[in-house]
């Protein structure tokens, strides 16, 4: 179930960067305030249609919560109070390559 209310636009997105970038704006404006002082180090996915916030501990559940909720919706996915969800490396030299 949503966090907050309903603003449901029809808003054509064109990229993935697009989606993230209005997801990030959304949480700006209407969540990280109250998010980052009560839920820290949970998740949160943004619907970036109905700007509906979903949280839960681990990024699996709140995803889960939003696609029961909005099955169309569109989704950006924030680890809150992180400067990103997931922490990705990235290490390369002449005898191996390896994304971990």
């Amino acid at each position: 179930m949503a966090e907050q209310g309903e603003v449901k636009t029809r808003r054509h997105f064109t990229n993935p960067n697009e989606i993230a970038e209005v997801g990030e704006k959304i949480y700006e404006a209407k969540y990280q305030a109250d998010y980052e002082e009560s839920r820290l180090g949970q998740f949160v996915v943004i619907d970036v249609r109905t700007e509906k916030s979903y949280v839960a501990p681990q990024p699996e559940e709140a995803l889960e919560k939003a696609k029961s909720d909005s099955s169309d919706g569109l989704f950006h996915l924030i680890r809150i109070g992180a400067t990103g969800a997931f922490r990705v490396s990235y290490s390369s030299s002449e005898n191996d390559s390896w994304l971990y």
